[in-house]
């Protein structure tokens, strides 16, 4: 106890010096928080990603679209286990606001344009390569499953806008028929590869395939993504699929397990980048606290001489000094909290920019959702630092604490 008292007496007679410390700490426990951060939005999207992704093929139409006949042709080859539809149509929404882009994309005049959206009828949203590689998250209620009628997702700025709430109806035109939709769910993300306010993510309704089918009788789709059996077999299968009398000029297949190897490579790339700079970080902060508290040492050499002289051992000086600095990276911990989640998202995209397999550097594969710490993370970021901290003082108070007692008192003369 007399050991903590006397550490917090040096804390702050010494403010001047406690602060260059102070300072010096919270930017070491900001840059182990950033990192945290960005390690747990990459751990969450590996989970993602082992959860709902299933071994596959996509086909996508070109010119035209996917005609229900032929993606049911496919659905029979033998190794097919189920299909997921996406057949893109625009809904009317009179009684809706959209929202409106940044004003770099193309609107049309407002008193001759419909207020109208694209609706996304679907099997299965948990399919949507955007919610697999985590560019689109749900973040209120449940997605659309497969045999869902007259259910809805819509975006959160929609929501907002319209002070829509989940469990709510929604009513929309289709093919001059009125309908109503359940929102059973609200989903955030970002595209800016649409240009008209009616194809903005902001403003597209996730919908039920079944929907769509009870309006229309020949359903035709923009794509359609199909999972296999076994995944050893995704090669055999598609090797089926091209064997059938369809219009290939007019149709493109893609292997959904190789895009995956992509992603996760980017993920790989993406924790060796980051192992770096935590690695980095470590021993820049070893390397600078270290020489701080060397001249620390040195300069209450006096201090350390008079406990010498009253009886105090060298271990109780060091755990004393060792307090000293435990409660200044205490005092720290708050505002390296703060700093460390701001700068989470500009070290996020800089190693993202830098771990993309892509030369041309586009990083839109994997899009890393931001995921906040809780009590074990900082419990575990403040113990990292402290090690550092730990390491840093041990190296230090070597050129003193190696010296006899005769000699320390010898230098304060």
């Amino acid at each position: 106890m007399e050991v903590a008292w006397r550490a917090w007496l040096a804390v702050r007679r010494k403010w001047a010096r406690s602060l260059t410390l102070l300072l010096i700490m919270c930017l070491i426990f900001a840059a182990l928080i950033s990192g945290a951060v960005v390690r747990k939005s990459i751990s969450e999207l590996k989970k993602t990603l082992n959860k709902n992704f299933h071994a596959g093929f996509t086909l996508r139409a070109g010119r035209g679209l996917i005609k229900d006949s032929e993606a049911q042709k496919i659905l029979k080859v033998q190794g097919v286990q189920k299909a997921n539809f996406q057949a893109d149509e625009l809904l009317e929404v009179p009684r809706y606001k959209l929202v409106e882009g940044n004003g770099s994309g193309v609107t049309l005049d407002h008193k001759e344009e419909k207020q109208t959206l694209v609706a996304s009828f679907i099997s299965e949203s948990a399919e949507i390569e955007e919610f697999l590689n985590g560019k689109y998250e749900i973040v209120k209620g449940r997605g659309i499953s497969e045999g869902a009628e007259n259910e809805v997702l819509i975006h959160e700025e929609f929501a907002t806008l319209n002070q829509i709430q989940v469990g709510d109806e929604v009513e929309v035109g289709l093919y001059k028929k009125k309908l109503k939709l359940k929102v059973v769910g609200v989903f955030s993300g970002k595209d800016s590869q649409q240009t008209f306010r009616a194809e903005m993510i902001e403003n597209r309704f996730l919908v039920g395939i079944k929907t769509l089918g009870r309006l229309k009788k020949n359903l035709e789709y923009q794509l359609v993504k199909y999972l296999v059996n076994d995944p050893k077999r995704v090669n055999e299968v598609i090797g089926s699929v091209k064997k059938l009398d369809l219009d290939w000029k007019e149709l493109n297949l893609e292997n959904n397990f190789a895009k995956k190897e992509t992603i996760y490579q980017t993920i790989e790339n993406v924790e060796k980048l980051l192992a770096k700079i935590l690695v980095g970080v470590s021993m820049m902060g070893i390397l600078v606290l270290g020489f701080v508290l060397l001249f620390w040492f040195r300069g209450r050499i006096h201090e350390i001489g008079t406990l010498l002289a009253i009886g105090k051992t060298k271990a109780n000086i060091f755990w004393q000094m060792l307090i000293e600095l435990i409660i200044i990276a205490t005092l720290c911990f708050g505002p390296a909290i703060f700093l460390g989640n701001i700068s989470a998202g500009a070290l996020t995209e800089k190693i993202m920019s830098e771990a993309n397999p892509d030369q041309s550097g586009n990083t839109t594969d994997v899009v890393l959702g931001r995921k906040q710490l809780d009590l074990l993370d900082y419990l575990g970021v403040y113990m990292c630092g402290g090690a550092v901290i730990l390491l840093a003082v041990g190296g230090a108070s070597v050129s003193v604490m190696r010296l006899k007692p005769k000699a320390i008192l010898t230098k304060m003369k």
